[in-house]
């Protein structure tokens, strides 16, 4: 057999490993797309109008949910839900947070809507101050919100203690952190709020404020067990920009 013939057996060879591999690379290929592709989306953005909205609406801007618990409902377990307010919003329930993350702005860049807390009566007869119980790893962000806190004038009891927190979580759980957000907003609070914004305890806290506002009583008021004045660094379950609580 001449070197020629050599050659071009061997050149006949590899062409055809050469077909082989870019076919199964093609099949491949092929294949990831079609996995990625069958992934659901898990992030959701739903419109909220407490005025005009009704909860058997789509979500959408010209037919919005009346409830931020309708929109993270219909938002996939573990996923994201963006909430976008409409108008002002009276919150009015402990939510349980079921979503990876909860965010919640305005429908209109730098025009602030109102978010205000309430005190609640639970079954005990005790009042409880609304919120969100963090049963897992989640985040809560408010955007482009002002958020009001409640009075607890003419209340009898008045809620104290842990009844007293808009961000709950429960050491029962496995979740090690959960997170809380305010970015551009602005926090108002009566002179005799006697309540904390967050939770701390065997969880994990993470609490960030970015270009946003608090009023000058609002230290202690932060976080539940942790005076006005204390420096973060000195409670190591508590990560945050802010350097005194």
């Amino acid at each position: 057999m001449s070197l020629e013939t050599e050659i071009s057996g061997l050149t006949s060879t590899a062409k055809a490993l050469i077909d082989i591999y870019a076919g199964k690379n093609a099949a491949i290929d092929k294949s990831v797309a079609a996995a990625v592709a069958a992934v659901p989306n898990m992030e959701r953005t739903w419109y909220v109008n407490q005025v005009t909205g009704n909860d058997d609406n789509v979500g959408t801007a010209a037919a919005p949910f009346a409830t931020i618990e309708k929109a993270q409902s219909s938002t996939p377990a573990g996923g994201t839900c963006n909430v976008r307010l409409q108008a002002d919003y009276v919150h009015a329930k402990s939510t349980v947070v079921t979503v990876r993350n909860l965010l919640i702005s305005s429908d209109v860049s730098g025009l602030k809507r109102k978010f205000t807390v309430t005190y609640q009566m639970g079954t005990d007869g005790q009042y409880f101050m609304s919120g969100f119980a963090m049963a897992s790893s989640s985040t809560v962000a408010f955007l482009d919100v002002t958020q009001v806190m409640p009075t607890p004038a003419g209340l009898n009891p008045v809620p104290t203690g842990t009844a007293n927190i808009m961000f709950r979580s429960f050491s029962s759980q496995i979740a090690a952190v959960y997170a809380v957000k305010y970015a551009a907003c602005d926090m108002q609070m009566p002179a005799d709020f006697g309540g904390w914004l967050a939770m701390q305890h065997n969880n994990a806290l993470i609490l960030q404020v970015v270009s946003s506002s608090f009023p000058s009583g609002f230290a202690g008021r932060y976080a539940y067990g942790v005076p006005a004045g204390a420096l973060a660094k000195d409670y190591p379950n508590i990560m945050t920009n802010l350097t005194s609580l």
